[in-house]
């Protein structure tokens, strides 16, 4: 199989040993890209670690700043964020509330501001831990970004502080091709399926965006399969992103989630039980592994 794009690890410094496992796969070739969480605690020292052992090393790694607002503490004052943190500063926000908000034409405006606060301090913080001059990518935790009212948000930042973007992930995934592997159907969990079509239906705005920024059209492989992303049903699939790429054009990231978190690493500023329990999971090992296997002399 031809090789698509790049295989991309998200979550690097959402714990020190979720970041000590990106590093050994970026160091062995197993990772071509990353994404870095600005506002977990393990940040000072996840991105020593990336400077020292990768990019001070002469490593040509893409890195893309990972909006979040899922969890963690903000990086803005509290006060500032009303609908977005509790009064300790963690976020509360999640997938309902953000798109309720960018519906409410009362709250709308309130929530993008607070927002656009907060994207500039997360992307100040990632490009001030970078080696001057390194490529601006943009991406987010569970794919907020694609939005409406986040989307807007982070084009405001980009405006007002004239970031120099080169890249922003559109997590659009094309459907067809996981549904055509009817071996794997019964395998697919629900709440996949339902957010690559609330996705998908964000995903034109977002695609306008990149047009009128002239920044290169882009596709996902990663929602369906989450949390599942193991070697066989990659494979599987990849003929079918193949096909769609050969219509929609572009480049395409094939996501993993292979930074697996310890339990003693969880704290008070992990606010979602889900997402605890899949930071824990094994199916990070088993993402990890694919993309040793996916990357191993094997051509794709």
């Amino acid at each position: 199989m031809k090789k698509i794009y790049d295989f991309h690890a998200d979550d690097f410094a959402l714990t020190e040993h979720a970041s000590a496992d990106i590093i050994q796969l970026v160091l062995h070739g197993h990772a071509d890209s990353i994404s870095i969480l600005p506002n977990m605690s393990c940040f000072d020292s996840a991105m020593e670690m990336l400077n020292e052992e990768i990019l001070g090393r002469g490593f040509e790694l893409p890195v893309s700043v990972h909006l979040n607002f899922m969890e963690g503490h903000c990086l803005s004052s509290p006060e500032e964020l009303p609908d977005l943190v509790n009064e300790k500063g963690y976020f509360t926000a999640d997938w309902g509330s953000l798109v309720k908000a960018s519906f409410n034409p009362l709250r709308k405006e309130a929530v993008r501001a607070q927002l656009t606060r907060e994207i500039e301090a997360q992307i100040d913080r990632v490009r001030g831990s970078l080696p001057a001059g390194t490529p601006l990518r943009l991406d987010s935790h569970q794919h907020t970004h694609m939005i409406p009212a986040v989307r807007e948000a982070m084009n405001e930042a980009v405006r007002e502080k004239d970031y120099p973007v080169v890249f922003i992930r559109n997590s659009r995934e094309p459907l067809q091709p996981f549904l055509a592997q009817t071996a794997y159907l019964r395998s697919y969990q629900p709440v996949n399926l339902v957010k690559n079509r609330v996705i998908a239906s964000f995903a034109g705005k977002l695609e306008h965006d990149l047009k009128e920024k002239k920044l290169p059209r882009t596709s996902l492989c990663g929602l369906v399969l989450s949390g599942h992303m193991d070697e066989k049903r990659v494979r599987a699939v990849m003929p079918g992103l193949e096909h769609f790429l050969e219509g929609y054009g572009g480049t395409m990231e094939i996501l993993f989630h292979p930074g697996r978190a310890l339990p003693e690493e969880i704290g008070e500023e992990f606010t979602k039980k889900g997402f605890v329990d899949f930071h824990l999971s094994n199916g990070r090992k088993v993402e990890g592994k694919a993309l040793i296997a996916l990357t191993t002399g094997k051509e794709l």
